[in-house]
């Protein structure tokens, strides 16, 4: 098995590292720089024509998106480990949460983010955002009523969905009307600290 990890800091690769130290799977890792624009040089173009990190190359075939590459790992990697679930309905639980966290969280971060960098969004293109997001905080609150995680029990899963949250916040995603979703948030930090101590301990 040969596994290779093409990440740039301060990216959405960021979540697979995560997923990676969690499963504590072996891999080469391949650090990449926007500033020297590696992610558009042709050899890297030639894994993922898109010119965006994460990228993951598993027995020498690329996968790109950071939410397939989650799901990926989490079949492969996860499931003997308890951190994916089988084949089944809780699997397919597992991929609507990944899957609703990255295409519905993407567009209003990202005017977010670029409103706090000084980019040419409206008031009103700002507060569609943030109303957007509201309503995706509200659908989270309800997934976590009576529950820690949104499987039951820590998973890949939470990693993905809990880097988005925790991303959100630093762009300016208020969080203050959903304590439930803060909790969340606090409760998967402290769980990736222990999988990195684990992670590191076992090396």
């Amino acid at each position: 098995m040969s596994l290779e990890f093409y990440h740039a800091p301060y990216s959405t690769a960021d979540i697979t590292k995560a997923v990676l130290t969690a499963l504590q799977t072996p891999h080469k890792l391949h650090t990449l720089s926007f500033a020297t624009k590696d992610t558009r040089k042709p050899e890297f173009l030639a894994l993922n024509p898109n010119g965006q990190v994460p990228v993951i190359v598993h027995d020498n075939v690329p996968i790109f998106e950071s939410a397939a590459i989650t799901l990926y790992l989490g079949e492969t990697f996860g499931v003997e480990k308890g951190l994916y679930p089988p084949p089944g309905p809780q699997r397919g639980e597992a991929m609507k949460w990944v899957i609703w966290s990255n295409v519905n969280f993407s567009r209003p971060l990202y005017v977010l983010m670029s409103a706090k960098g000084g980019g040419a969004f409206s008031k009103e293109e700002i507060d569609a955002a943030n109303e957007t997001l509201n309503n995706l905080l509200g659908t989270l609150t309800k997934g976590l009523e009576g529950k820690g995680f949104l499987l039951g029990s820590w998973s890949v899963v939470d990693i993905h969905v809990g880097s988005m949250m925790g991303y959100g916040t630093l762009v300016g995603m208020d969080t203050t009307e959903f304590p439930a979703v803060q909790a969340y948030v606090k409760r998967c930090e402290k769980k990736m600290e222990e999988a990195e101590k684990a992670a590191a301990a076992a090396k």
